[in-house]
């Protein structure tokens, strides 16, 4: 078994390397042991779309977590745009206790227990596939051994409050002295983008 953290610093070939880039090294070394004794699991915040990460999401399953709404049952994959309120806020505390996660398809709010909730009960829906309103994915089976997906502060519930911080973040960023700095931070901590 190997874990790597922060995959996207190993994708590029030391000046002095005679072999490739470390993680291609890593992968590589795994190539001794039988396939079902062997397991690399990666994780990175997303640097750009050329990065490994994004390039072994993409080249993979390139699975979305789907979340069933509490409201209008259907099988939902909130963005970055989905999480509200913070918006109308005066001040950054205001704005963190304003903040919710609306249905991308009823728009209505959720209460953070209901986002935590639908996230206990999360499915996964790969490249090429769909979920039904039963629950069921439907579509063909990849062929990758690559399982890939972006997980982001709306699927965070390691803290329950995350995502009420993330609206004060959101508050403070569009008055950052440098908004364009502020705006990559988010994007890139937050949202997986």
């Amino acid at each position: 078994n190997v874990i790597v953290t922060e995959t996207d610093g190993f994708d590029e070939i030391g000046a002095k390397s005679r072999e490739g880039d470390k993680f291609s090294q890593l992968e590589r070394r795994l190539l001794a042991f039988p396939e079902g004794m062997r397991r690399l699991i990666a994780e990175c915040t997303v640097s750009n779309e050329t990065g490994r990460t994004w390039q072994e999401i993409h080249h993979g399953s390139c699975s979305r977590i789907a979340l069933k709404c509490p409201h209008c049952s259907a099988w939902v994959t909130p963005e970055r745009e989905h999480v509200t309120g913070w918006q109308a806020a005066d001040d950054e505390e205001t704005a963190a206790a304003a903040t919710r996660l609306a249905c991308p398809l009823c728009g209505v709010l959720w209460s953070n227990e209901q986002r935590i909730a639908a996230n206990a009960a999360a499915v996964l829906v790969h490249k090429g596939q769909e979920i039904n309103t039963a629950g069921e994915v439907t579509g063909p089976r990849l062929s990758t051994k690559t399982l890939g997906f972006r997980w982001t502060v709306i699927n965070s519930v390691l803290n329950p409050d995350r995502l009420a911080s993330v609206g004060g973040l959101e508050w403070k960023a569009k008055r950052a002295v440098d908004e364009d700095a502020a705006e990559r931070d988010l994007c890139q901590s937050q949202y997986a983008r």
